[in-house]
């Protein structure tokens, strides 16, 4: 397998893939220790998570349902201890390109963003969102500012439906509202995509590099 690693920032890693499905299960334990409302900060395996996610949503169609991912470094932690055990040929590729950062001598973490090579601009925007909430605190508190102002309920229950934890919502409203709109079910209120998107620009020209935002 194939996976080209990019650093496109002091601390933020693009992950390329030759495909959208390959993306998908390689990344699939990652991101769900981080955002499953199953299995976040949970151990699990692989056939435990299809199992669940078919009772889910009738068959296990995960590799067709997501397509770009994103995770702070820190996840990777406990598949480096071995807490994921066995791992599969891809996670421990994964884990090979971030050695370095197995035995961290600090506590300053880095963010993961992954996806097809093929992946829209949309859903790069989408994942690279996700980046910068999580590193630069000033950009997270103004995002969490505007979403203040807007009636966003019935957005935060389509996060809920979509499968995502609690704990991430208000992030994924933001990055779904710049990034992928259109996926939306229910339109986000009027103003609040221009002002998010806004800043979000603002914070990209500043930190990205080497990647189209």
């Amino acid at each position: 397998m194939d996976i080209t690693k990019t650093k496109i920032n002091h601390c933020i890693y693009l992950l390329k893939f030759k495909s959208s499905k390959e993306a998908s299960k390689t990344m699939l334990r990652f991101e769900e220790y981080y955002e499953s409302p199953k299995f976040r900060g949970k151990t699990f395996s692989l056939p435990q998570f299809r199992k669940w996610y078919a009772e889910q949503h009738g068959s296990f169609s995960y590799y067709h349902d997501w397509d770009a991912f994103n995770f702070p470094g820190r996840i990777l932690l406990p598949f480096f201890k071995g807490k994921f055990n066995p791992l599969s040929r891809a996670e421990k590729k994964v884990l090979n390109l971030f050695q370095e950062h197995a035995f961290p001598r600090s506590r300053k973490d880095f963010y993961i963003v992954a996806a097809s090579r093929r992946v829209s601009r949309d859903t790069l925007r989408h994942e690279l969102a996700h980046a910068l909430f999580y590193t630069v605190p000033g950009y997270r508190k103004k995002v969490l500012r505007i979403l203040k102002r807007y009636d966003i309920g019935s957005l935060k229950s389509e996060m809920i439906s979509k499968g995502y934890n609690q704990k991430v919502v208000l992030d994924e409203v933001h990055a779904w509202t710049i990034g992928t709109p259109r996926l939306l079910k229910n339109k986000a209120p009027s103003g609040l995509r221009g002002e998010l998107l806004e800043n979000y620009r603002n914070a990209a020209q500043k930190t990205l590099h080497s990647v189209a935002y």
